[in-house]
């Protein structure tokens, strides 16, 4: 619906790149992220817009993500995006501007009220140096776990914000 991944195919992905990770000797970077107070749009103009507003988000997105980057969707309004070739400084500036870029645009305009969000990162490193090339998929559970973990220190924290894990 959204132009998304799928949760299970951000999944699949996860395990390829952390694959490639290993193979490459580079480091892969995670961003979680979810819509602040995103049930009050739903609540609020119904879900055909908070549909809308997800499309949107997603579309904005991917427009300042690297073609490499992946997208996913792993929630009602929780992201995950997989950053290849991604070093701790570029993940936390990546994060930043996507968390910002989010915050300057419309998603959607109800009764001429334009309709904005922002959004809440947690950001995780995966360095291939510092875990052994084992199964796949429990590294893709771990690393989401703590992207998921910085997601939610963000909420904590005050919202529209990135914290790292």
């Amino acid at each position: 619906m959204t132009g998304a991944l799928r949760k299970q195919e951000t999944f699949v992905r996860l395990e390829q790149e952390i694959s490639r990770s290993f193979r490459n000797n580079e480091p892969l970077a995670l961003i979680m992220f979810d819509i602040d107070h995103f049930k009050y749009v739903n609540d609020r103009y119904g879900h055909l817009v908070g549909d809308l507003v997800l499309k949107n988000l997603v579309s904005h997105c991917q427009s300042i993500l690297r073609d490499i980057d992946l997208l996913g969707r792993v929630g009602g309004e929780e992201f995950l995006v997989i950053l290849p070739n991604t070093n701790e400084a570029m993940a936390i500036e990546i994060a930043e501007r996507l968390r910002v870029y989010v915050s300057q645009q419309t998603l959607a305009v109800v009764q001429n009220v334009p309709i904005k969000i922002t959004i809440s990162n947690g950001i995780t490193i995966f360095n291939p140096n510092n875990e052994i090339d084992l199964i796949h998929s429990i590294l893709a559970d771990k690393y989401y776990k703590q992207a998921d973990l910085a997601m939610y220190e963000a909420k904590t924290a005050g919202r529209n914000r990135s914290e790292e894990h």
